[in-house]
């Protein structure tokens, strides 16, 4: 599971989530749920 902190449009904080990644495991899940983020946003 990773927890991650939300965000409004003004970049403050809004809440948080817990995603639970089956296919990662717990050492690099924060870092796959960055990159597919930053792609989306491009």
């Amino acid at each position: 599971m990773v927890d991650c902190v939300v965000k409004d449009w003004q970049g403050a904080d809004a809440g948080t989530a817990v995603l639970d990644l089956k296919v990662a495991n717990e050492d690099n899940a924060a870092h796959i749920v960055h990159r597919a983020i930053v792609r989306q946003m491009h």
